[in-house]
């Protein structure tokens, strides 16, 4: 659970209460005129979104998953948790689940969700599997494949590690890791086998990204920079929440990282990127922003998170694309940044101002993820060096962003 201050069994019973009470019944248009986003919203820690055949998942706090076919209207969708039952071995940690994260990687999803209890630090993730994220398909079914890491493994034999709110990172050399952590011993980093979902190595050394600085971190690159966000603040007292979401960047995946000021990371300093905001008559009409995961749709790159919204306080799922402020640190506000697109990065970067032959489709640029199957079509790819790539409809072309031509 991504909560700074307040008591976890509260906080998870809240929650609860937040996600499948009334206000799920309500219209999240009537609350918020300014997220463009309809239908069924209520949603607390969102995992960063996943499209599979068309459709986007999310997943929140006790697993429950939000659908949608355009982006915009979300329905309810299914609970991992549920489908696969109460596992024996979370009674040690605590038995809650939180805070989950889903991630494809060589062709099978992992769900990774936190294991916790309130103030005992004894907490674990876990992760489970599945072939397919379509309830419809005969090989739909999640499989628990057990503990990824606990708290005792993740302190290193330092102080306890609160060992929660997990994200995956899958890096452009073909490397895949797990950030993770809060508050209690800061934000940690493992780096992942990409057969098991596990870790690399059977002795775990975890990378110590922050000392206690947040919680939900989330892991882009972009550029020359590695981007770590985290959530800051006090979550789950809805419109009096103060949880907001920060930035620190480095060259490096594993650090250190800096705020704009070029102060550490590690030592709690940081560059903020979303905070609450208010009406045109001073209410606050946002609160609470927390959970951010990046995701990138067709050319662009956009941020999910939850945001407790007026007037009634509920946690409502919240996508808006990202910019790129002239010295290179992420921005919300169109006014501050350019939109950051794969198409314009890759056309720069390669120096192509137009492909050497033919003519660009859309122009069309995309990141490709691990396994390589994002290519939509037959035909020639260019690399972000220029190199040109030919690959089938569903061939496994190299990590990185490519501007496809006819």
């Amino acid at each position: 659970m991504r909560s700074i201050t307040m008591p976890r069994v509260w906080v998870y019973a809240v929650c609860i209460i937040i996600t499948f009470g009334i206000a799920a019944l309500m219209s999240a248009a009537s609350r918020d005129p300014t997220n463009q986003l309809k239908g069924s919203l209520t949603i607390h820690d969102p995992s960063s979104l996943l499209m599979q055949g068309g459709t986007y998942y999310t997943f929140g706090t006790g697993g429950g998953g939000l659908i949608s076919k355009d982006r915009i209207t979300w329905s309810r969708g299914d609970n991992p948790i549920s489908r696969m039952g109460k596992q024996s071995w979370w009674a040690v940690h605590g038995g809650d689940i939180w805070a989950p994260e889903c991630a494809l990687m060589d062709g099978v999803y992992y769900f990774f969700y936190s294991v916790s209890a309130w103030m005992e630090f004894n907490s674990a993730i876990g992760v489970a599997t599945n072939t397919t994220l379509d309830q419809s398909d005969s090989d739909y079914r999640w499989a628990d494949q057990g503990v990824v890491i606990d708290s005792l493994q993740a302190a290193d034999g330092g102080p306890m590690v609160n060992v929660i709110d997990p994200a995956t990172f899958f890096d452009d050399d073909g490397k895949w890791y797990l950030i993770f952590g809060s508050f209690q011993g800061g934000i940690r980093l493992i780096e992942l086998n990409r057969a098991t979902g596990k870790p690399l190595t059977e002795t775990v050394h975890p990378v110590k990204i922050t000392d206690h600085l947040g919680e939900a971190s989330f892991l882009l690159h972009l550029n020359d920079y590695y981007y770590c966000t985290v959530s800051t603040g006090i979550c789950c007292k809805a419109m009096e929440s103060t949880y907001q979401i920060v930035q620190g960047r480095a060259t490096s995946v594993v650090g250190p990282y800096t705020n704009r000021e070029g102060r550490s990371f590690k030592t709690g300093s940081s560059t903020g990127l979303l905070s609450r905001d208010y009406d045109s008559d001073g209410s606050v009409l946002h609160a609470g922003m927390g959970c951010s995961g990046f995701f990138w749709d067709r050319d662009t790159l956009f941020m999910s998170y939850h945001a407790y919204t007026a007037p009634d306080g509920a946690a409502l799922l919240n996508i808006k694309p990202v910019y790129l402020d002239p010295e290179g640190w992420l921005t919300m506000d169109p006014s501050e940044g350019t939109i950051i697109t794969g198409e314009k990065s890759a056309i720069s970067r390669a120096g192509l101002n137009a492909p050497p032959t033919g003519q660009c489709r859309s122009p069309f640029a995309k990141r490709l993820f691990g396994d390589g199957t994002a290519v939509r079509s037959a035909g020639r790819f260019y690399s972000i060096d220029g190199k040109r790539v030919d690959g089938p409809a569903t061939g496994r072309l190299p990590f990185g962003v490519y501007i496809e031509i006819k």
